[in-house]
């Protein structure tokens, strides 16, 4: 009776400790901030106007959710933001005359903007993990 009594009270204390563990989790998770990029870009200038300029790369490696993604116009597959852009070009042959009297046969190339668009959807990162990405500099 004695050791099983030593028994409940240690598995007790081991309980009472992963309890206390996971609730200053919830209390850390609890007290995040949720920021749009907009929010985290304008909290970026703020620091580094009293700090100084900050270049830090900073990788993200997170799980993504997003309800509606938006689709691609050409390719049809779903993603997060895309920017896509359509050009026209096209190259035009004339003479062009000197004084002296010779021709010489030119190319002339140009190109247009015909079509241009930018979209993005809302979505959510979870299990988010940041750390300094190491540059490619020898």
């Amino acid at each position: 009776m004695w050791i099983f009594a030593c028994v409940t009270f240690v598995i007790s204390l081991i309980t009472l400790f992963v309890r206390k563990h996971f609730l200053k989790k919830l209390q850390a998770l609890s007290s995040v901030q949720e920021s749009s990029p907009t929010q985290i870009i304008q909290m970026h200038d703020k620091i580094s106007k009293e700090l100084g300029a900050i270049n830090e790369l900073v990788c993200i490696q997170a799980q993504w959710y997003c309800e509606n993604p938006v689709q691609t116009p050409w390719s049809k597959t779903n993603c997060l933001s895309y920017e896509a852009k359509q050009y026209k070009e096209y190259e035009q042959q004339y003479q062009e005359r000197q004084q002296n009297g010779t021709v010489i046969n030119r190319t002339r190339r140009d190109s247009s903007l015909v079509f241009s668009e930018n979209r993005s959807a809302n979505f959510e990162l979870h299990d988010v993990k940041l750390d300094v990405c190491k540059s490619n500099k020898s």
